[in-house]
């Protein structure tokens, strides 16, 4: 959680380490949250920025990092 928070902060001062930082990041806990088996892996790194929003009775995840990533690969270009 604290690379997430560096890479963010250097991606809302337009840095392009920061964006690509956040979205390789990203791509990695949504990798493990979804296709590990490993429950401590999931509690480690899988459940970084996830919304559960409850849905007729079930609880359907939301990565809001994602969102956050295609916000910052939005204004990529520019960025320094």
């Amino acid at each position: 959680m604290i690379l997430m928070a560096i890479f963010w902060t250097g991606a809302t001062f337009f840095q392009r380490w920061g964006a690509l930082g956040f979205v390789i990041l990203t791509i990695l806990s949504l990798m493990v949250f979804f296709y590990s088996d490993s429950l401590e892996l999931k509690a480690l790194f899988g459940n970084i920025l996830m919304l559960n929003v409850p849905i007729e009775g079930r609880s359907i995840p939301i990565p809001l990092s994602a969102i956050f990533s295609f916000i910052a690969l939005f204004f990529y270009r520019r960025m320094n």
